[in-house]
């Protein structure tokens, strides 16, 4: 039976285990794109990176959704 629970589910490599909901190294930001009513997300990214298009993604667990 121990052997049995022990072997439940497969390895997780590091990639996938930031995948894992906490696991990142920083929260995950929102890009949007601009001048678009309504915005339309084009992107999801860590908040240390930057967009697709260069600009710093909108980041929620920031007071002010700015990165400095």
């Amino acid at each position: 039976m121990k052997k049995q629970i022990l072997n439940l589910g497969k390895f997780l490599n590091k990639k996938d285990q930031k995948l894992i909901n906490g696991g990142f190294d920083y929260p995950v930001g929102f890009c949007y794109a601009v001048g678009v009513n309504p915005p339309q997300l084009i992107a999801k990214v860590l908040c240390n990176e930057l967009c697709p298009d260069g600009a710093t993604p909108f980041c929620p667990v920031f007071d002010d959704g700015i990165r400095n």
